[in-house]
């Protein structure tokens, strides 16, 4: 009888929804402090504050939609990559490692 293979959140998936939220903390506060035009260009997002639809759809914009290049500073475009990295990472972690822990370990 072959064994079947359950996935569990690993310390991975852990660590990286930890480095996500590390990584937006950072940009907003960050961009709220020393570019107030980028920060308002992301919907002035904050993690309880004004955390809504309208303004991750706008975080998520200004981040997938490289609007971030027209502000010429390195730190910023750093903290939003480093923010897309993470970001991107947990989800694979979060949804796709499921997915196929679940079609890989069905019995033939």
């Amino acid at each position: 009888m072959p064994t079947r293979t359950v996935y569990s959140w690993s310390w991975a998936t852990a660590g990286t929804l930890v480095a996500y939220f590390v990584c937006v903390g950072w940009l907003f506060s960050w961009t709220r402090r020393e570019l107030p035009e980028a920060f308002r260009a992301m919907g002035e997002p904050g993690f309880i504050s004004n955390n809504n639809l309208r303004s991750n759809w706008r975080m998520c914009k200004f981040l997938f939609g490289f609007q971030y290049l027209q502000y010429s500073s390195t730190k910023l475009n750093l903290l939003c990559i480093a923010t897309k990295v993470s970001l991107l990472a947990g989800m694979y972690l979060i949804f796709t490692r499921p997915l196929y822990f679940s079609i890989s370990s069905t019995p033939n």
